[in-house]
């Protein structure tokens, strides 16, 4: 069995290491391949994870495609396992943690905060036999000085799982979706006598209150003959929340020299976003794999092992809101945060920057939540009561703490975990829209600010709409539409780069499509910035992408593309469509007339 242990890009260049190796005999013929299949045309063992069917990209090298293969004859054994808190010392490999209480804890943040502490690991090669289910170690010298790779996924949602599955309904397959695309830890260490020892620090944590954040440890080994490098053959792993790329020059090496030199820095690519084609993660309904590479954490899985990972003492503060499922779209870019409520419950929260508000006086204000953070970020529980001290500018007010009638200022004593609700709303005073900051500080030092884009007086802005074009699809719920509009963006406007995008389109008098793109989703790409989602998303995946003006005088350009949509209701003799973009606080918004194809079940409106 073998497997790579991430996609490329899922995050940027994360470091280097140093490897020195001498060469080694042929790959299948090491001890951890005995009895694998070989694939006949490298002529080297398969690359399948550990009790799955082998799953191939076909011809076009693609997956989630039409020529991908499942040979569910063919299935992977167990060649590597990965154990924390340092109990494997020899003899039979020990199994892994059976819960996350029972679990190694560590604090949040690593060695190199005061606070924090790192987790031992040890990634070690088996046979696969008995005893089950794991097999003996292999304690030779095969694959002394490869590299082996780590990863730490955090069970963000609290459901006991790594990823999305079909067992607890589909309305939160999103943030399970966010557990894969953000890894919380990972770290390297070099093969040696069948073993790679090493620690590793994560960055995510929950207050003790809440029983700490549960954590599961994956992990891989390069097994190639050449090095300094070895991606001249397959990887193996453990079990992986995802099927990444399945050759391992996709992960390292990138045009490296292979110079025999211990001092040799091997660069590791990772992925920023799941690219599609790139991992194979089926959907949760998909009747042979739906729910397969969901990772338990009950110990159920062999080869990963758990952590209980903490966060330190509250010392700072940071503004968060508090994450809806079901409205929750994963990105690389989003960060989720486990914290509490006054009751003591998790609470699932996303660290925020900037917040609209409408300015229209007192009415329609706006909930941010005051959460208490350890050193690096963390919801924490304080030792002792902390003073955090709110400020607004001229614009907002604070209504709700204000225990002094001070609208401008409020001091808040935090002595529980518990996120704090913090209502604001705009002044009476002032008009015009504009922008207004939110401090939080603490010993009179700032801890976080947050941007308040408050509206204009004019309740919407005028949107070029240049095409709409809807289509019910030949299948059910695989109908789409693109959107393609003009937006006057004025100076100081809200900033599609750095803000919050909700996109609206209506046909017939029925909403058809309704979606926020959170702030820093788009992504820069040549001259444009651009969104895609991963393939992985099973309903309404969008492109979406824009086109800043080359001169002021221009418009930005927006097109969003929209797939497998349920569009069967759709009205091909609705004779107008209406489109919403908002960013921000600014409302941009059109009318537009359409004329309909009954035959082809598509409604098009032009100006």
């Amino acid at each position: 069995m073998t497997a790579t242990v991430t996609a490329r890009r899922l995050s940027r260049w994360i470091g280097f290491i140093a490897v020195a190796a001498l060469s080694l005999s042929p790959v299948w013929a090491q001890q951890v391949f005995s009895g694998d299949p070989i694939d006949p045309a490298t002529g080297q063992p398969y690359t399948i994870l550990p009790q799955l069917p082998l799953i191939s990209s076909g011809p076009d090298g693609r997956f989630n495609t039409n020529d991908d293969v499942i040979d569910s004859a063919t299935v992977g054994d167990v060649d590597v396992v990965v154990r924390s808190g340092g109990v494997f010392t020899g003899g039979i490999v020990p199994p892994p943690a059976g819960s996350v209480a029972t679990a190694p804890g560590i604090v949040a943040g690593g060695g190199d905060v005061a606070a924090g502490s790192a987790a031992v690991f040890q990634v070690i090669l088996v046979d696969g036999g008995a005893p089950a289910p794991v097999g003996s170690p292999i304690l030779g010298t095969d694959l002394d000085g490869r590299g082996a790779l780590v990863f730490a996924f955090a069970d963000l949602d609290g459901d006991g799982f790594i990823g999305p599955r079909a067992a607890d309904g589909a309305a939160d397959d999103q943030v399970e979706l966010q557990e894969i695309y953000t890894p919380v830890g990972r770290q390297v260490a070099v093969m040696s006598g069948g073993v790679a020892d090493g620690v590793i620090d994560v960055s995510r944590g929950a207050p003790p209150s809440v029983g700490g954040l549960g954590i599961v440890l994956v992990a891989g080994a390069a097994t190639g003959a050449t090095p300094p490098i070895h991606d001249d053959g397959p990887w193996i792993s453990t079990m992986l929340p995802y099927v990444p790329p399945l050759s391992p020059r996709d992960i390292i090496g990138n045009g490296n020299v292979r110079a025999a030199d211990p001092g040799f820095l091997v660069e590791i690519k990772l992925q920023k976003e799941f690219e599609p084609g790139k991992v194979f993660l089926p959907a949760t309904t998909d009747p042979l794999l739906g729910t397969a590479f969901a990772i338990p954490t009950d110990g159920s899985s062999p080869t990963v092992d758990l952590l209980r990972s903490e966060s330190g003492p509250a010392v700072s503060a940071r503004f968060a809101n508090v994450v809806d499922e079901g409205s929750f779209v994963a990105a690389p870019a989003r960060v989720l945060l486990v914290g509490r409520d006054a009751a003591g419950q998790r609470l699932l929260l996303e660290a925020v920057e900037e917040i609209a508000l409408a300015d229209d006086g007192p009415g329609q204000s706006v909930t941010v939540w005051l959460v208490a953070t350890d050193s690096v970020g963390n919801p924490a529980d304080p030792s002792a009561p902390l003073t955090l001290d709110l400020e607004v500018g001229p614009r907002v007010r604070i209504v709700q703490p204000n225990l002094d009638s001070d609208e401008s200022r409020e001091s808040v004593v935090v002595t529980t975990g518990a996120a704090i609700p913090i209502v604001i709303d705009d002044t009476t005073g002032l008009s015009g829209g504009g922008v207004d900051d939110l401090f939080v500080l603490s010993g009179g030092v700032p801890r976080d600010s947050l941007r308040i884009q408050l509206g204009g007086g004019s309740p919407s802005l005028p949107m070029d709409v240049r095409k709409v074009l809807l289509k019910r699809g030949r299948k059910t719920g695989r109908g789409g539409f693109k959107l393609k509009s003009d937006l006057a963006v004025a100076a100081g406007a809200a900033d599609p780069a750095t803000s919050d995008m909700t996109v609206t389109v209506t046909a017939g008098g029925v909403v058809r499509y309704a979606r926020t793109f959170p702030a820093g989703l788009l992504q820069p790409a040549r001259r444009s910035l651009k969104y895609k989602d991963p393939a992985s998303v099973a309903h309404g995946p969008a492109v979406l992408v824009v086109r800043p003006p080359k001169k002021p005088s221009q418009p930005y350009r927006v097109v969003l593309r929209v797939r497998k949509l349920d569009l069967d209701t759709l009205d091909t003799t609705a004779a107008s469509a209406a489109a919403q973009i908002q960013i921000g606080a600014d409302l941009y918004q059109s009318a537009i007339a359409c004329s309909g194809n009954q035959k082809r079940g598509v409604v098009i409106c032009r100006p």
